[in-house]
């Protein structure tokens, strides 16, 4: 019976061992899941940052766009409207250079008209 009380102790000492080594190895898989955890929640919150940080850029490029196309039509606005300038100009110019001919064309009349007028008032004056 002592043999078999001593197998007994003996036995239980080394189920006592193994399911400490059992406790010791699932206290290092429960840390390496924490550690796995951790990594992964890590990873996550870099994932989300990325994704914020494309939605900022494809929303700045967008309003780039935009302001690419809005000067893009302001421009050829002001290019109609410097054709129109232009054409305003050059009507202005022609119409300058019939008023100059045209008092050329009546410079000649006025100076027959003058010496009529100074030929009558000498002829008045003299009567």
């Amino acid at each position: 019976m002592k043999n078999l009380a001593s197998q007994t102790a003996r036995a239980t000492g080394e189920i006592s061992q193994h399911i400490s080594a059992v406790q010791g190895a699932t206290r290092e898989t429960v840390e390496a899941i924490h550690g796995i955890g951790a990594t992964i929640a890590a990873i996550n919150q870099i994932a989300i940052s990325v994704t914020v940080a494309m939605e900022k850029q494809g929303a700045s490029t967008e309003e780039i766009a935009h302001n690419v196309r809005n000067v893009s039509d302001n421009a050829g606005m002001v290019a109609g409207n410097m054709i129109s300038v232009t054409q305003t100009a050059a009507a202005s110019y022609g119409a300058s250079i019939q008023v100059i001919w045209s008092a050329n064309d009546l410079a000649q009349p006025i100076k027959i008209l003058q010496g009529e007028i100074d030929a009558f008032l000498t002829k008045v004056r003299t009567n």
